[in-house]
C-alpha cells in the first residue's frame, strides 16, 4: 500500500504548495507528508469561530443598498450569511421542533435584515410585505421587489387625446381669408375665346411656333370641333395688289406651316369662288372688330392648293 499511499501524498502535498503564497511556499516544502503542512498551516493560520462571526454579523447588519442596485445588494448579503453559517461549527438536527422552530427564527430575522436595509424607493412594496400574515422566503420577496422594479420604471404611453388641436374660430377665419383672396380679371382672346392672351398673339392667327406642343390631350379634339364651326371674318382688310402680293406670299411662307398655308388658300378660293361674279377686284371686309381701311384686290385665277403656291 505504500506505493498508493506515496503517491496520493504527493498529489495532496501539490495542492497545497500551489494553493498558498511564496512567503508560505518557502516555509512548508522541506515537508515529506502533506498532513504535517496541513497541521502547520491550520496552527499558524486558523481563527476562532466568535471572532470570525463578530466580524461577518457586524458587516451583515451593517449593510445598507445605498449605489447598489437590489441584486447587488441581494448577493451580497446572501454570501455573508453562507460565510456566518459556515463559521459556526454547531450542528443541528432540524428534525425535532427545537430545531424548525430556530431555523424559522433566523429566517425570519434575515427577511428583516434584507427589508431594512432597502432604499425609501421600495417603501411601498415593503410595507405590502410586512403587512402579510405568512411571510414569504427571501428569494419569493426579492422576486417581489424586482417586479416592482421593472413596473415602476416602465414609461407610460402617452394619450392620443392629447395630440388634438382644437382650432380657434380665429384662426379658420384667418384661414378662409387666405385662401378666399379675390383674382384679378383674366384676358380672353375675342378670337380663339381662351384665356391668357389677346387677338395680338392668338397662335390660330400668326400660327403655331415650331415645335409647340398642346398642354392637354383633347387639345387636338377641341381644336377640330373649332374648324367645324363658322370661320369667323377676318379682322382687319388686306389688300392684295399685282406689286405687294409675291412679298406678302413670301413672308407667310416663312412664318405659317404647309397646314396653315394651305388653309389660306382655301379660303381665299372660296372667296374668290363666292364672288367670281362681281369683277376681277374683290374685297374682303370684316363684320366683327374695327376695320383698318386697306383694300384687298384680288388676282385674277384662284390657287388650287399648296403644290400651285410653292411652285
Amino acid at each position: 500500500m505504500f506505493r498508493i499511499w506515496s503517491r496520493c501524498n504527493s498529489l495532496v502535498k501539490a495542492w497545497i504548495l500551489n494553493a498558498v503564497s511564496k512567503q508560505i511556499y518557502k516555509s512548508i516544502l522541506r515537508f515529506d507528508d502533506a498532513s504535517m503542512i496541513w497541521k502547520d498551516l491550520y496552527t499558524r493560520f486558523h481563527i476562532t469561530n466568535i471572532s470570525r462571526s463578530y466580524q461577518l454579523s457586524q458587516q451583515i447588519w451593517s449593510l445598507q443598498q445605498g449605489s447598489m442596485d437590489l441584486a447587488t445588494y441581494y448577493t451580497t448579503l446572501k454570501t455573508l450569511w453562507n460565510d456566518l453559517d459556515g463559521a459556526n461549527c454547531v450542528k443541528i438536527c432540524r428534525n425535532c421542533d427545537c430545531c424548525k422552530a430556530m431555523g424559522q427564527r433566523t429566517d425570519n430575522s434575515r427577511v428583516i435584515k434584507f427589508l431594512a436595509g432597502l432604499n425609501d424607493s421600495y417603501s411601498v412594496i415593503r410595507s405590502q410585505i410586512i403587512m402579510k400574515k405568512h411571510i414569504p422566503e427571501l428569494s419569493e420577496i426579492y422576486n417581489l421587489l424586482d417586479q416592482d422594479h421593472s413596473q415602476r420604471n416602465l414609461t407610460p404611453v402617452q394619450n392620443a387625446v392629447a395630440f388634438n388641436v382644437a382650432a380657434s374660430e380665429s384662426t379658420s377665419a384667418s384661414v378662409n381669408a387666405t385662401y378666399n383672396h379675390s383674382k384679378g380679371p383674366k384676358v380672353i382672346c375675342s378670337h380663339c375665346g381662351y384665356t391668357g392672351h389677346t387677338v395680338d398673339k392668338c397662335y390660330k392667327i400668326h400660327g403655331y411656333p415650331l415645335g409647340f406642343k398642346h398642354k392637354h390631350k383633347n387639345q387636338s379634339d377641341k381644336s377640330s370641333d373649332r374648324q367645324s364651326l363658322p370661320a369667323k371674318p377676318v379682322v382687319a382688310q388686306l389688300a392684295l395688289t399685282d406689286s405687294s402680293t409675291g412679298d406678302l406670299f413670301t413672308g407667310m411662307a416663312k412664318t405659317l406651316t404647309k397646314d396653315q398655308i394651305q388653309g389660306v388658300l382655301d379660303y381665299f378660293n372660296s372667296q374668290f369662288q363666292a364672288n367670281s361674279i362681281q369683277g376681277p377686284s374683290t374685297s374682303v371686309a370684316s363684320t366683327s372688330g374695327p376695320s383698318s381701311g386697306a383694300t384687298i384686290t384680288a388676282l385674277p385665277g384662284s390657287y388650287q392648293g399648296l403644290d400651285d403656291w410653292e411652285g
